[in-house]
């Protein structure tokens, strides 16, 4: 078992592949590395600023705390794709990227799921099962999250605009889009759009309280959704 893994600077450029490390993996200072196929126990995979990092094919079992993949601070660059996380903590939290992808990811008991804040990002695929709280968050412009999966959680996904946003961080002008992503067994609310404007078409959404509610200015371009509420 190898303890904390760290990658670190602009001239390191590491592949990590097939181990089962115990305290987290940091790719930071602009460090590139490629993260694949581990075992990974407590603590998070974290890219930092201006960093390069390919996230693959790995098994991520957090202990409750920080997300399992944290992709923090500004401009960094990720691949994050089919992944494997268990546990209470949020899955994966992508800030202000300059770009990212998020695909085929397997989430299951998380308390969020995963959760963009105004990143280029494509986020596809990847499914969320018994979120505590909500199970895909975007916030923010230039995001596309189609195709997901959500199954059983307070609030299937969220739309809204960031709180703030830290020096040198990109800025998006195309409104993000909510395109086929299926929401089931949603407690409260199977969409829950606040103060922004995202493309939301093609969606099943299905939740106890209300399919698609809007708060604090939400203006959403609502196209063709199939909606229902389970409780009428």
């Amino acid at each position: 078992v190898m303890h904390r893994v760290n990658l670190v600077g602009p001239d390191v450029r590491a592949t990590v592949r097939g181990n089962d490390i115990a305290d987290g993996m940091y790719v930071v200072d602009g460090a590139t590395g490629t993260v694949e196929g581990n075992l990974i126990l407590e603590e998070p995979i974290v890219v930092g600023a201006d960093s390069s990092a390919e996230i693959i094919g790995n098994t991520l079992r957090p202990a409750d705390g920080p997300p399992a993949i944290h992709v923090i601070w500004a401009n960094a660059s990720v691949d994050v794709i089919d992944n494997t996380i268990e546990g209470g903590a949020p899955g994966i939290f992508v800030e202000h990227a300059r770009s990212a992808r998020i695909e085929g990811n397997t989430i299951t008991d998380p308390s969020e799921g995963i959760i963009v804040i105004e990143s280029d990002a494509i986020i596809r695929g990847n499914t969320v099962t018994n979120a505590e709280d909500a199970g895909i968050v975007v916030e923010g412009n230039g995001m596309t999250a189609e195709d997901n999966t959500v199954q059983g959680a307070r609030v299937g996904m969220v739309a809204g605009v960031p709180n703030g946003y830290p020096p040198n961080a990109p800025r998006f002008d195309e409104p993000s889009r909510i395109i086929g992503n299926t929401v089931t067994d949603a407690s409260h609310f199977g969409l829950l759009v606040f103060d922004s404007s995202p493309v939301v078409s093609g969606n099943s959404i299905c939740a106890g309280r209300e399919p698609i509610r809007l708060e604090d200015d939400a203006s959403p371009e609502l196209g063709s959704n199939g909606v229902c509420g389970t409780d009428g």
